[in-house]
Protein backbone atom coordinates (compact mmCIF):
# COMPACT_ATOMS: atom_id res chain seq x y z
CA UNK A 1 0.00 0.00 0.00
CA UNK A 2 2.40 2.84 0.64
CA UNK A 3 2.88 5.68 -1.19
CA UNK A 4 1.73 4.34 -4.77
CA UNK A 5 -1.87 3.46 -3.09
CA UNK A 6 -1.83 7.47 -1.49
CA UNK A 7 -0.94 8.75 -5.00
CA UNK A 8 -3.17 6.81 -6.36
CA UNK A 9 -6.49 8.21 -4.01
CA UNK A 10 -5.24 11.30 -4.49
CA UNK A 11 -5.72 10.95 -8.49
CA UNK A 12 -9.13 9.28 -7.54
CA UNK A 13 -10.22 12.60 -5.41
CA UNK A 14 -9.04 15.01 -8.32
CA UNK A 15 -11.45 13.07 -10.95
CA UNK A 16 -13.89 12.72 -8.39
CA UNK A 17 -13.98 16.65 -8.23
CA UNK A 18 -13.48 17.34 -11.63
CA UNK A 19 -16.63 14.87 -12.23
CA UNK A 20 -19.09 16.61 -9.53
CA UNK A 21 -17.89 20.12 -10.86
CA UNK A 22 -18.76 19.03 -14.05
CA UNK A 23 -22.11 17.37 -13.19
CA UNK A 24 -22.94 20.58 -11.90
CA UNK A 25 -22.66 21.96 -15.30
CA UNK A 26 -24.53 19.65 -17.36
CA UNK A 27 -27.13 18.32 -14.91
CA UNK A 28 -26.02 15.13 -17.06
CA UNK A 29 -26.94 11.54 -15.97
CA UNK A 30 -23.71 10.03 -17.05
CA UNK A 31 -21.63 12.37 -15.66
CA UNK A 32 -23.62 11.23 -12.32
CA UNK A 33 -23.22 7.63 -12.70
CA UNK A 34 -19.56 7.68 -13.36
CA UNK A 35 -19.00 10.42 -9.94
CA UNK A 36 -21.01 7.66 -8.19
CA UNK A 37 -18.42 5.35 -8.88
CA UNK A 38 -15.64 7.14 -8.10
CA UNK A 39 -17.10 7.86 -4.75
CA UNK A 40 -16.80 4.32 -4.00
CA UNK A 41 -13.84 3.76 -5.13
CA UNK A 42 -11.95 6.60 -3.48
CA UNK A 43 -14.29 5.60 -0.45
CA UNK A 44 -13.35 1.63 -0.93
CA UNK A 45 -9.06 3.21 -1.04
CA UNK A 46 -9.31 4.99 1.47
CA UNK A 47 -10.82 2.41 3.94
CA UNK A 48 -8.01 0.60 2.88
CA UNK A 49 -5.18 2.55 3.74
CA UNK A 50 -6.38 2.76 7.35
CA UNK A 51 -6.64 -0.92 6.86
CA UNK A 52 -10.56 -0.47 8.01
CA UNK A 53 -11.27 -2.98 5.03
CA UNK A 54 -9.09 -5.80 4.40
CA UNK A 55 -8.18 -5.58 0.79
CA UNK A 56 -8.53 -7.77 -1.82
CA UNK A 57 -8.20 -9.17 -5.58
CA UNK A 58 -11.84 -8.35 -6.09
CA UNK A 59 -11.12 -4.82 -5.62
CA UNK A 60 -7.31 -4.77 -7.59
CA UNK A 61 -6.16 -3.27 -4.60
CA UNK A 62 -3.54 -4.53 -2.16
CA UNK A 63 -1.57 -7.62 -1.95
CA UNK A 64 0.88 -6.06 -4.33
CA UNK A 65 -1.80 -4.67 -6.58
CA UNK A 66 -0.70 -1.06 -6.25
CA UNK A 67 0.56 0.04 -9.41
CA UNK A 68 -2.91 -1.71 -11.19
CA UNK A 69 -4.60 0.25 -9.00
CA UNK A 70 -2.74 3.51 -9.72
CA UNK A 71 -3.12 3.04 -13.96
CA UNK A 72 -6.91 2.37 -12.73
CA UNK A 73 -6.86 5.58 -11.12
CA UNK A 74 -5.33 7.31 -14.03
CA UNK A 75 -7.55 5.81 -16.19
CA UNK A 76 -11.09 7.31 -14.33
CA UNK A 77 -9.41 10.25 -14.65
CA UNK A 78 -9.00 10.29 -18.00
CA UNK A 79 -12.70 8.80 -18.35
CA UNK A 80 -13.71 12.10 -16.41
CA UNK A 81 -11.82 14.22 -18.85
CA UNK A 82 -12.72 12.67 -22.23
CA UNK A 83 -16.31 12.52 -21.12
CA UNK A 84 -16.77 16.45 -20.17
CA UNK A 85 -15.32 16.69 -23.38
CA UNK A 86 -18.19 14.62 -24.87
CA UNK A 87 -21.23 16.32 -22.76
CA UNK A 88 -19.54 19.84 -23.61
CA UNK A 89 -19.41 18.83 -27.49
CA UNK A 90 -22.70 17.72 -27.47
CA UNK A 91 -24.13 20.64 -25.59
CA UNK A 92 -22.55 23.33 -27.94
CA UNK A 93 -25.38 22.50 -30.56
CA UNK A 94 -27.89 22.66 -28.03
CA UNK A 95 -26.82 26.26 -26.50
CA UNK A 96 -26.71 27.52 -30.33
CA UNK A 97 -30.03 26.69 -30.83
CA UNK A 98 -31.00 27.67 -27.51
CA UNK A 99 -29.31 30.99 -28.76
CA UNK A 100 -30.48 30.77 -32.40
CA UNK A 101 -33.98 30.71 -31.47
CA UNK A 102 -33.86 33.38 -29.09
CA UNK A 103 -32.05 35.24 -32.26
CA UNK A 104 -35.21 34.56 -34.04
CA UNK A 105 -37.76 35.26 -31.34
CA UNK A 106 -36.61 38.45 -30.78
CA UNK A 107 -36.84 38.90 -34.29
CA UNK A 108 -40.34 37.67 -34.90
CA UNK A 109 -41.65 40.18 -31.28
CA UNK A 110 -39.99 43.07 -33.58
CA UNK A 111 -41.60 42.37 -36.84
CA UNK A 112 -44.05 44.38 -38.58
CA UNK A 113 -45.04 40.90 -40.63
CA UNK A 114 -47.05 38.55 -38.24
CA UNK A 115 -45.17 35.76 -38.16
CA UNK A 116 -46.73 32.59 -37.05
CA UNK A 117 -46.56 28.79 -36.54
CA UNK A 118 -49.60 26.26 -37.31
CA UNK A 119 -50.16 22.50 -36.93
CA UNK A 120 -51.23 20.32 -39.78
CA UNK A 121 -54.92 21.04 -38.94
CA UNK A 122 -54.43 24.68 -39.17
CA UNK A 123 -54.25 25.45 -35.48
CA UNK A 124 -52.08 28.01 -34.25
CA UNK A 125 -48.85 27.36 -32.10
CA UNK A 126 -47.41 30.74 -32.32
CA UNK A 127 -48.24 33.74 -33.01
CA UNK A 128 -45.94 37.34 -32.98
CA UNK A 129 -46.90 40.45 -31.34
CA UNK A 130 -47.98 42.02 -34.52
CA UNK A 131 -51.51 40.42 -34.50
CA UNK A 132 -52.35 42.79 -31.96
CA UNK A 133 -51.98 45.41 -35.03
CA UNK A 134 -52.92 43.38 -37.48
CA UNK A 135 -56.18 41.42 -36.29
CA UNK A 136 -56.97 43.34 -32.51
CA UNK A 137 -56.16 40.31 -30.60
CA UNK A 138 -52.89 39.33 -28.23
CA UNK A 139 -50.95 36.27 -29.59
CA UNK A 140 -51.94 34.16 -26.39
CA UNK A 141 -55.71 35.12 -27.52
CA UNK A 142 -55.38 33.25 -31.11
CA UNK A 143 -52.81 30.30 -29.95
CA UNK A 144 -55.40 27.02 -30.52
CA UNK A 145 -57.36 28.95 -32.85
CA UNK A 146 -57.76 27.94 -36.50
CA UNK A 147 -56.30 30.34 -39.21
CA UNK A 148 -58.17 28.41 -41.64
CA UNK A 149 -61.82 29.68 -39.79
CA UNK A 150 -60.77 32.40 -39.29
CA UNK A 151 -60.85 33.45 -43.32
CA UNK A 152 -64.12 34.94 -44.03
CA UNK A 153 -64.10 34.32 -47.80
CA UNK A 154 -64.89 31.08 -48.47
CA UNK A 155 -62.73 31.06 -51.77
CA UNK A 156 -59.19 32.01 -49.66
CA UNK A 157 -60.62 29.36 -46.77
CA UNK A 158 -60.64 26.62 -50.15
CA UNK A 159 -56.91 27.53 -51.43
CA UNK A 160 -55.89 27.39 -48.10
CA UNK A 161 -57.19 23.60 -47.23
CA UNK A 162 -55.94 23.07 -50.24
CA UNK A 163 -52.63 24.42 -49.97
CA UNK A 164 -52.31 22.67 -46.06
CA UNK A 165 -53.27 19.37 -48.20
CA UNK A 166 -50.85 19.54 -50.52
CA UNK A 167 -48.22 20.26 -47.40
CA UNK A 168 -49.28 17.00 -45.66
CA UNK A 169 -49.23 14.83 -48.74
CA UNK A 170 -45.74 16.19 -49.16
CA UNK A 171 -46.22 18.11 -52.70
CA UNK A 172 -45.71 21.13 -51.52
CA UNK A 173 -42.38 22.63 -49.26
CA UNK A 174 -43.41 25.98 -49.76
CA UNK A 175 -46.12 28.58 -49.64
CA UNK A 176 -47.08 31.98 -51.03
CA UNK A 177 -50.26 33.62 -51.92
CA UNK A 178 -52.54 36.29 -51.22
CA UNK A 179 -55.33 36.04 -47.98
CA UNK A 180 -56.96 38.61 -46.03
CA UNK A 181 -56.81 39.13 -41.85
CA UNK A 182 -60.33 40.22 -40.50
CA UNK A 183 -60.27 42.81 -37.45
CA UNK A 184 -61.88 42.55 -34.39
CA UNK A 185 -63.24 45.97 -35.73
CA UNK A 186 -64.58 44.33 -39.06
CA UNK A 187 -61.62 45.67 -41.11
CA UNK A 188 -60.31 43.39 -43.41
CA UNK A 189 -56.82 43.73 -44.16
CA UNK A 190 -55.19 42.19 -47.24
CA UNK A 191 -52.13 40.46 -46.96
CA UNK A 192 -49.67 38.32 -48.90
CA UNK A 193 -48.69 34.90 -46.94
CA UNK A 194 -45.23 33.19 -47.36
CA UNK A 195 -44.77 29.89 -45.25
CA UNK A 196 -42.57 26.60 -45.06
CA UNK A 197 -43.27 23.12 -44.24
CA UNK A 198 -41.85 21.97 -40.82
CA UNK A 199 -40.77 18.62 -41.07
CA UNK A 200 -39.32 15.53 -39.33
CA UNK A 201 -36.72 12.88 -40.50
CA UNK A 202 -38.81 10.95 -42.33
CA UNK A 203 -40.82 13.77 -44.14
CA UNK A 204 -44.06 13.63 -41.85
CA UNK A 205 -45.67 17.42 -41.60
CA UNK A 206 -45.37 19.00 -38.26
CA UNK A 207 -46.81 22.25 -38.42
CA UNK A 208 -46.03 25.05 -41.10
CA UNK A 209 -44.19 28.81 -40.33
CA UNK A 210 -45.03 31.51 -42.26
CA UNK A 211 -45.71 35.31 -42.47
CA UNK A 212 -48.32 37.49 -43.14
CA UNK A 213 -47.84 40.53 -44.55
CA UNK A 214 -49.63 43.81 -44.96
CA UNK A 215 -49.91 44.52 -48.46
CA UNK A 216 -53.01 47.23 -48.45
CA UNK A 217 -50.34 50.01 -49.59
CA UNK A 218 -49.56 47.66 -52.34
CA UNK A 219 -53.29 47.31 -53.28
CA UNK A 220 -53.32 50.95 -53.55
CA UNK A 221 -51.06 51.51 -55.53
CA UNK A 222 -51.77 48.97 -57.80
CA UNK A 223 -54.81 50.26 -57.82
CA UNK A 224 -53.87 53.92 -58.86
CA UNK A 225 -51.51 52.69 -61.77
CA UNK A 226 -54.63 50.43 -62.80
CA UNK A 227 -56.24 53.87 -62.84
CA UNK A 228 -53.76 55.88 -64.20
CA UNK A 229 -53.56 53.32 -67.05
CA UNK A 230 -56.93 52.88 -67.78
CA UNK A 231 -57.14 56.61 -68.08
CA UNK A 232 -54.25 56.92 -70.58
CA UNK A 233 -55.77 53.88 -72.31
CA UNK A 234 -58.71 55.73 -72.94
CA UNK A 235 -56.92 58.81 -74.35
CA UNK A 236 -54.60 57.05 -76.47
CA UNK A 237 -57.28 55.04 -78.10
CA UNK A 238 -59.85 57.86 -78.06
CA UNK A 239 -57.44 60.83 -79.59
CA UNK A 240 -57.69 61.63 -83.13
CA UNK A 241 -53.51 61.43 -83.24
CA UNK A 242 -52.03 58.56 -84.11
CA UNK A 243 -49.55 56.94 -81.75
CA UNK A 244 -47.10 54.40 -82.21
CA UNK A 245 -44.73 52.92 -79.97
CA UNK A 246 -41.46 51.40 -81.30
CA UNK A 247 -38.37 49.81 -81.25
CA UNK A 248 -34.93 50.88 -81.32
CA UNK A 249 -35.22 49.57 -84.69
CA UNK A 250 -38.12 50.75 -85.75
CA UNK A 251 -40.41 47.78 -85.49
CA UNK A 252 -43.68 48.75 -84.71
CA UNK A 253 -44.81 47.32 -81.19
CA UNK A 254 -47.84 49.08 -80.22
CA UNK A 255 -50.42 51.32 -82.41
CA UNK A 256 -53.49 53.13 -81.75
CA UNK A 257 -56.91 53.10 -83.70
CA UNK A 258 -56.16 56.15 -84.80
CA UNK A 259 -54.22 53.90 -87.55
CA UNK A 260 -57.05 53.19 -89.31
CA UNK A 261 -58.50 56.82 -89.73
CA UNK A 262 -55.03 57.71 -90.75
CA UNK A 263 -53.85 55.18 -93.36
CA UNK A 264 -56.68 52.67 -94.02
CA UNK A 265 -54.42 50.04 -92.16
CA UNK A 266 -55.76 47.35 -88.91
CA UNK A 267 -53.50 47.81 -85.96
CA UNK A 268 -52.62 43.98 -86.72
CA UNK A 269 -51.33 44.60 -90.31
CA UNK A 270 -48.24 46.67 -89.07
CA UNK A 271 -47.39 45.21 -85.73
CA UNK A 272 -44.17 43.31 -86.02
CA UNK A 273 -43.20 45.73 -89.12
CA UNK A 274 -40.78 48.74 -89.46
CA UNK A 275 -42.35 51.71 -89.70
CA UNK A 276 -40.36 53.02 -92.12
CA UNK A 277 -42.57 50.35 -94.80
CA UNK A 278 -45.61 52.53 -94.92
CA UNK A 279 -43.42 55.98 -96.13
CA UNK A 280 -42.84 57.03 -99.07
CA UNK A 281 -39.39 56.33 -100.96
CA UNK A 282 -38.52 59.29 -101.37
CA UNK A 283 -38.81 60.21 -97.81
CA UNK A 284 -37.40 56.92 -96.47
CA UNK A 285 -33.74 57.40 -95.98
CA UNK A 286 -34.69 61.04 -94.31
CA UNK A 287 -36.86 59.94 -91.90
CA UNK A 288 -34.76 56.75 -90.91
CA UNK A 289 -31.64 58.95 -90.35
CA UNK A 290 -33.76 61.27 -88.11
CA UNK A 291 -35.62 58.39 -86.35
CA UNK A 292 -32.06 56.95 -85.42
CA UNK A 293 -30.42 60.50 -84.79
CA UNK A 294 -33.45 60.38 -81.84
CA UNK A 295 -32.41 57.27 -81.04
CA UNK A 296 -28.90 57.60 -80.50
CA UNK A 297 -28.80 61.25 -78.88
CA UNK A 298 -31.74 60.55 -76.39
CA UNK A 299 -33.35 63.52 -77.76
CA UNK A 300 -36.73 64.92 -78.56
CA UNK A 301 -37.76 65.14 -82.47
CA UNK A 302 -40.75 67.66 -82.81
CA UNK A 303 -42.42 68.21 -85.50
CA UNK A 304 -41.21 67.42 -89.15
CA UNK A 305 -43.15 66.77 -91.75
CA UNK A 306 -43.12 63.67 -93.84
CA UNK A 307 -45.26 61.59 -96.64
CA UNK A 308 -46.38 58.31 -96.06
CA UNK A 309 -48.58 56.20 -98.11
CA UNK A 310 -51.96 54.94 -97.23
CA UNK A 311 -53.70 51.77 -98.07
CA UNK A 312 -55.41 53.06 -100.86
CA UNK A 313 -51.83 54.27 -102.06
CA UNK A 314 -52.82 57.96 -101.78
CA UNK A 315 -50.04 59.95 -100.29
CA UNK A 316 -51.12 61.81 -96.86
CA UNK A 317 -49.31 63.93 -94.98
CA UNK A 318 -47.57 63.53 -91.92
CA UNK A 319 -46.15 65.85 -88.76
CA UNK A 320 -44.39 63.54 -86.45
CA UNK A 321 -42.44 63.74 -83.06
CA UNK A 322 -40.03 61.42 -82.04
CA UNK A 323 -39.99 60.90 -78.07
CA UNK A 324 -37.08 58.54 -77.32
CA UNK A 325 -38.26 56.01 -74.61
CA UNK A 326 -35.44 55.04 -71.88
CA UNK A 327 -34.75 51.91 -70.10
CA UNK A 328 -35.74 51.63 -66.13
CA UNK A 329 -32.44 53.13 -65.06
CA UNK A 330 -33.26 55.92 -67.37
CA UNK A 331 -29.82 55.81 -69.07
CA UNK A 332 -30.04 53.95 -72.50
CA UNK A 333 -32.90 54.61 -75.19
CA UNK A 334 -34.75 51.00 -75.39
CA UNK A 335 -37.64 52.18 -78.29
CA UNK A 336 -39.20 55.64 -79.55
CA UNK A 337 -42.93 56.79 -79.07
CA UNK A 338 -44.41 58.65 -82.53
CA UNK A 339 -47.12 61.38 -82.25
CA UNK A 340 -48.39 61.85 -85.39
CA UNK A 341 -50.81 64.10 -86.71
CA UNK A 342 -52.19 63.92 -90.02
CA UNK A 343 -51.84 67.40 -91.75
CA UNK A 344 -53.25 66.76 -95.53
CA UNK A 345 -55.86 68.96 -95.07
CA UNK A 346 -54.27 71.69 -93.57
CA UNK A 347 -51.48 71.50 -96.51
CA UNK A 348 -54.45 71.58 -99.07
CA UNK A 349 -55.43 75.10 -97.44
CA UNK A 350 -52.06 76.28 -97.59
CA UNK A 351 -51.72 75.24 -101.17
CA UNK A 352 -54.84 76.46 -102.00
CA UNK A 353 -54.54 79.93 -99.95
CA UNK A 354 -50.94 80.07 -101.60
CA UNK A 355 -52.84 80.12 -105.58
CA UNK A 356 -55.49 82.45 -104.41
CA UNK A 357 -53.14 84.92 -103.25
CA UNK A 358 -50.96 83.95 -106.70
CA UNK A 359 -54.27 84.54 -107.92
CA UNK A 360 -54.99 88.33 -106.28
CA UNK A 361 -51.31 89.55 -106.52
CA UNK A 362 -51.82 89.03 -110.39
CA UNK A 363 -55.06 90.62 -110.60
CA UNK A 364 -54.11 93.49 -108.34
CA UNK A 365 -50.89 94.08 -110.39
CA UNK A 366 -52.46 94.27 -113.85
CA UNK A 367 -56.04 95.65 -112.91
CA UNK A 368 -55.52 99.63 -114.34
CA UNK A 369 -56.48 101.78 -111.30
CA UNK A 370 -54.35 102.35 -108.13
CA UNK A 371 -55.98 99.80 -105.19
CA UNK A 372 -54.76 100.41 -101.83
CA UNK A 373 -55.98 97.93 -98.25
CA UNK A 374 -55.70 99.74 -95.34
CA UNK A 375 -56.02 98.20 -91.51
CA UNK A 376 -58.33 99.23 -88.72
CA UNK A 377 -55.22 101.51 -87.83
CA UNK A 378 -54.63 102.99 -90.55
CA UNK A 379 -51.29 100.89 -91.86
CA UNK A 380 -51.01 100.31 -95.69
CA UNK A 381 -50.74 96.54 -95.85
CA UNK A 382 -51.29 96.30 -99.56
CA UNK A 383 -51.17 98.21 -102.69
CA UNK A 384 -50.75 97.36 -106.57
CA UNK A 385 -47.77 99.35 -108.53
CA UNK A 386 -50.50 101.66 -110.09
CA UNK A 387 -50.91 103.11 -106.54
CA UNK A 388 -46.71 103.76 -106.25
CA UNK A 389 -46.86 105.35 -109.62
CA UNK A 390 -50.20 107.74 -108.55
CA UNK A 391 -47.64 108.74 -105.40
CA UNK A 392 -44.97 108.67 -106.57
CA UNK A 393 -43.41 105.98 -104.53
CA UNK A 394 -39.94 104.15 -105.99
CA UNK A 395 -41.92 100.98 -105.38
CA UNK A 396 -45.08 98.85 -103.76
CA UNK A 397 -42.01 97.69 -101.70
CA UNK A 398 -41.25 101.07 -100.23
CA UNK A 399 -45.23 101.94 -99.03
CA UNK A 400 -46.42 98.57 -97.92
CA UNK A 401 -46.50 98.35 -94.00
CA UNK A 402 -43.86 101.60 -93.89
CA UNK A 403 -46.79 104.37 -94.69
CA UNK A 404 -49.47 105.95 -92.13
CA UNK A 405 -52.20 105.95 -94.84
CA UNK A 406 -54.82 107.82 -92.91
CA UNK A 407 -52.61 110.40 -91.85
CA UNK A 408 -49.54 110.32 -94.50
CA UNK A 409 -49.01 111.74 -97.78
CA UNK A 410 -51.92 109.87 -99.89
CA UNK A 411 -54.72 110.85 -98.14
CA UNK A 412 -53.73 113.96 -97.31
CA UNK A 413 -55.60 117.29 -98.11
CA UNK A 414 -58.41 115.54 -100.38
CA UNK A 415 -60.80 114.27 -98.04
CA UNK A 416 -60.43 111.02 -97.74
CA UNK A 417 -59.54 110.25 -94.23
CA UNK A 418 -62.95 111.01 -92.91
CA UNK A 419 -64.62 109.06 -95.06
CA UNK A 420 -62.17 106.02 -95.05
CA UNK A 421 -62.46 106.54 -91.27
CA UNK A 422 -66.46 105.85 -91.40
CA UNK A 423 -66.30 103.59 -93.53
CA UNK A 424 -64.57 101.50 -91.55
CA UNK A 425 -66.70 102.28 -88.66
CA UNK A 426 -69.95 101.81 -89.88
CA UNK A 427 -68.34 98.76 -92.49
CA UNK A 428 -70.13 100.91 -95.54
CA UNK A 429 -68.74 101.74 -98.56
CA UNK A 430 -68.06 105.41 -99.59
CA UNK A 431 -67.47 107.34 -102.63
CA UNK A 432 -65.58 111.26 -102.81
CA UNK A 433 -64.27 113.15 -105.93
CA UNK A 434 -61.27 114.81 -105.10
CA UNK A 435 -58.22 116.57 -106.72
CA UNK A 436 -55.08 114.34 -105.67
CA UNK A 437 -51.71 116.27 -104.70
CA UNK A 438 -48.45 114.07 -103.68
CA UNK A 439 -45.99 115.52 -101.45
CA UNK A 440 -43.97 112.08 -101.55
CA UNK A 441 -40.44 112.77 -102.65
Amino acid sequence: MGLVLVLSIVIRVLALGWSLLLLRRTRDWRMGFLALMIALMTTRQGLSLTSLVPSGSFWLEGGGMELPGLAMSGMVLLAVVFLGRMLADLARPEERLAASEAHYRVLAQQARDMIFVIDPEGNYTYVSPASERMVGMMPEEMIGSNAIERSQDPEIARTERSLLARASAGDLDEITFESELRHVDGRVTPTEVSGSAIRVEDGRLIGVQGAARDITERHRAEAALQESERKYRDVVETTHELIVRTDIEGVVEFVNPALTRTLGYEPSDVLGRPIFDFLAAENVEDDRETFQDSVDTGELVSFYETVALHKSGARVNLSVTVRPVFDEKGTGVVGSTLTVADITERRMAEDAQRESEERYRTLLDNVPLAVAAIDRRGRLVAANPQLARLIGAPSVEAIVDRVDALEGPILRGVGLTDVTRRCMDQAESGTVDAEWRTNWG
